[in-house]
């Protein structure tokens, strides 16, 4: 994922994989759908830990994002004219609607999609 030089969600910027993957953010690595929004839901924590429900983010954006769900932050933190940038550079799947429903199935299996084409497209 950090082949895909990543674009900080809330505002477009690189991310500097070397910080965000820093001990002092072993703590602050991003759920696309939060940790806590998602145990809410009684969703088991093996399958809210999956690779594909991580992104790469700073820690000061991961914290306004907090426990959010997606349909809540998405929206109003990714600058609009920036969208489609940004969620190809984190290797997430462009569908407005999986944000919008909060679709964890559906999005796990299109980001596996997005991750599985971009490691083919490098294998080649």
């Amino acid at each position: 994922m950090a082949q895909a030089s990543p674009l900080n969600l809330t505002n477009g910027a690189q991310v500097d994989i070397g910080v965000a993957l820093s001990k002092y953010n072993s703590k602050e690595y991003h759920h696309v759908f939060p940790r806590a929004f998602l145990k809410d839901k009684g969703i088991d924590v093996d399958k809210i830990n999956s690779v594909c429900n991580f992104c790469f983010l700073p820690s000061d954006s991961n914290k306004k994002i907090s426990r959010k769900a997606p349909s809540d932050y998405i929206f109003s933190l990714v600058p609009p004219l920036l969208y489609d940038r940004i969620m190809s550079s984190n290797l997430l799947p462009l569908e407005r609607e999986l944000y919008e429903k909060d679709d964890f199935d559906l999005f796990l299996k299109r980001r596996a999609e997005v991750v599985l084409g971009f490691l083919a497209e490098q294998a080649s």
